[in-house]
């Protein structure tokens, strides 16, 4: 009887694991993310970003982080007036934007072609 129990609980592990290693993988295939709560992520392609312009309100705290899209090229963000650069991987960037105004992002390596038009602005208002 215990040998039963023990099989038991073995195929119910197995399918368990095996359940969860292919809802990883279909998760990371689609791309589906869980993006946190106060998170501004900046997601670069081949030479533009995600969003034109991120609007952010006065006194609000974000971390920032960036991601290159897959097939699109590799970037980093500058945020130009904060001092910031992101790199694709690296932990978040924890900050408060205490003052109204406009910050320019841009991308600060040479990624081709676009390259001196790859940007885009953060509002705070």
């Amino acid at each position: 009887m215990h040998k039963w129990i023990m099989v038991s609980l073995f195929v119910i592990a197995s399918v368990l694991g095996i359940v969860v290693t292919f809802d990883a993988i279909g998760q990371h295939e689609t791309g589906e993310e869980v993006e946190e709560e106060n998170a501004l992520v900046f997601k670069a392609k081949n030479w533009s970003f995600d969003e034109e312009e991120y609007i952010v309100e006065k006194g609000q705290t974000l971390k920032l982080s960036m991601k290159n899209l897959p097939n699109e090229g590799k970037h980093q963000v500058k945020i130009e007036g904060l001092g910031i650069e992101l790199l694709p991987g690296e932990e978040p960037v924890e900050v408060t934007f205490d003052e109204a105004g406009t910050y320019t992002v841009v991308c600060s390596i040479l990624c081709g072609e676009g390259h001196e038009t790859m940007a885009s602005t953060i509002i705070v208002q």
